[in-house]
């Protein structure tokens, strides 16, 4: 990324006026790791950059306001506090000078980001200086804090936001800018007393309720990686998964998203351990083949601690976009991979289950919306094949607007066909990087004529990308015949020959 501007200079802002009664004690004097939330969120946006660092309290001499006052730069209290955190973002503004660029607000109730996303969005600021609105991401999904820029701060004194400051982010999606973090903490929202005694070092996830957590991620696409503090003297994970015991009070965490960098459920013991074992969760993640195994971690005092983890992901999907005569035959290869099916038509005479007995779902839909009840993650291939090439190229541009990608896009066409698609990928701003994730025309060059043939390019083509490969036939890589029909002397010639 490339700095475009001067240094943005920010302000911060933790709304800390609200009741939160459902905790039985206000929210910012709860303590996680004996860190109050208050004072961990007004210390994550000083440490990431923002200054000044303002709160906003009910009173400003009570147990918030004076521990506000102890922490942050500012306190002001708004005139109207059950208008929610928006009535002490408007409070707040105008305590900002000329030179603040802009202001990065955290909800108390996010003890868990760290400085180093609030620094990540104070860079991505100065990179963009035409991006308003930066709203940080993990794994795919949105969080906290958020960063407006001074031109939106008119904005956010309006009366009128029914939704606080929400309203001010969804109405124009153009000036929102995304930038992936890999911090789950901006998507820990510390709502319940259950939320806090889990991330507070609460008793492990049960083993049934992992297993459970598991299936239940791993169905909606996420890749999910189990960690499970292991025994004194217990060497190896084998067979030390969801469902071992592992001791008793032993430490048990998922981490799961789309990269397995999202959401965390349960705890290793403490705060530090549990980020410890989610930056090893997105290492291994990364390996081509993770295998199960155990890896020590740094625990309290430089003491290692044995932590058994293990990566699942959701099984390998082939979904077509079409039911015609290719899909069935395809169907039925994508089976025999062990690839879940999907059939995906708008004809309700075509997406019928009896013609596609293989298919673990057939579904009728709407080619505005296709994938609607449609899960597309990266172990996804999809081929599409439907009756017309506006609505092949309809989906095409949702597949590739998708984040993360699926694992496969396929899209049939003639010559001039495809050639027009990428023609208007470019024209609709898409670049040489993205539409290289399309395999157009689709299939490997076998002569394939009839729908079945045609189905086998296309398997074989979707093996070649799960697998790698070249296409080329083994014949003409190894040529065996070559070498081993020739004469004596041209073996001897060619380093063939006995010896050699």
């Amino acid at each position: 990324m490339t700095e475009t501007g001067p240094p943005l200079p920010a302000a911060g802002f933790v709304p800390a006026a609200g009741l939160s009664s459902r905790m039985g004690s206000p929210k910012a004097l709860l303590p996680l790791d004996g860190v109050p939330f208050l004072v961990r969120t007004v210390r994550a946006l000083r440490r990431g950059g923002c200054s000044p660092v303002i709160v906003s309290v009910r009173d400003p001499g009570d147990e918030i306001g004076l521990l506000a006052l102890s922490e942050a730069d500012r306190v002001v209290v708004p005139s109207d506090p059950e208008r929610g955190p928006i009535a002490g973002l408007q409070a707040a503004l105008p305590h900002l000078g000329p030179d603040r660029a802009g202001m990065v607000v955290l909800p108390v109730d996010h003890p868990l980001v760290r400085a180093e996303t609030v620094s990540a969005l104070l860079e991505a600021g100065r990179a963009a200086p035409e991006s308003l609105i930066l709203q940080p991401t993990c794994g795919g999904r949105s969080g906290h804090p958020v960063l407006f820029r001074a031109e939106v701060f008119p904005e956010l004194m309006e009366e009128d936001l029914e939704e606080g400051a929400r309203t001010v982010v969804r109405r124009d999606p153009e000036r929102v800018r995304r930038i992936e973090v890999g911090d789950p903490g901006i998507l820990a929202n510390l709502d319940t007393p259950e939320d806090v005694t889990r991330h507070a070092g609460a008793p492990p996830l049960t083993a049934k309720r992992a297993a459970a957590a598991i299936l239940e991620r791993t169905a909606a696409g996420d890749t999910v990686a189990l960690l499970q503090t292991l025994a004194p003297g217990e060497a190896t994970a084998a067979g030390a998964g969801a469902g071992a015991g592992a001791g008793a009070g032993a430490g048990r965490m998922l981490v799961y998203g789309p990269g397995a960098e999202g959401a965390v459920l349960g705890s290793l013991g403490s705060s530090a351990l549990d980020e410890e074992g989610i930056a090893a969760a997105q290492v291994a993640v990364r390996e081509p083949a993770p295998s199960p195994g155990s890896i020590g971690l740094p625990g309290p005092g430089g003491k290692e601690i044995r932590v058994f983890i293990e990566i699942h992901h959701p099984a390998d999907g082939m979904v077509v976009v079409g039911a015609g005569h290719i899909a069935q035959p395809l169907a039925r290869m994508g089976a025999l991979l062990g690839m879940e099916v999907t059939i995906l038509d708008d004809r309700p005479e075509w997406a019928r289950r009896d013609r596609f007995p293989d298919a673990s779902k057939v579904l009728q839909v709407d080619f505005d919306d296709p994938f609607r009840d449609t899960t597309i993650h990266p172990r996804s291939h999809v081929v599409l094949v439907t009756r017309g090439h506006r609505y092949d190229y309809e989906c095409l541009v949702r597949l590739l607007r998708m984040d993360p990608p699926p694992a496969y896009i396929g899209m049939i066409g003639s010559r001039r066909r495809v050639r027009a698609t990428f023609a208007q990928l470019g024209a609709d701003g898409f670049g040489p990087d993205v539409a290289a994730r399309v395999w157009a025309p689709i299939g490997l060059d076998i002569g394939a004529q009839t729908p079945t043939e045609i189905a086998v390019a296309v398997a074989g083509e979707i093996i070649l990308a799960r697998r790698g490969g070249t296409g080329t036939p083994l014949r003409d890589r190894e040529r065996v015949a070559d070498r081993f029909m020739a004469s004596d002397a041209e073996r001897v010639g060619s380093g063939d020959g006995e010896g050699s």
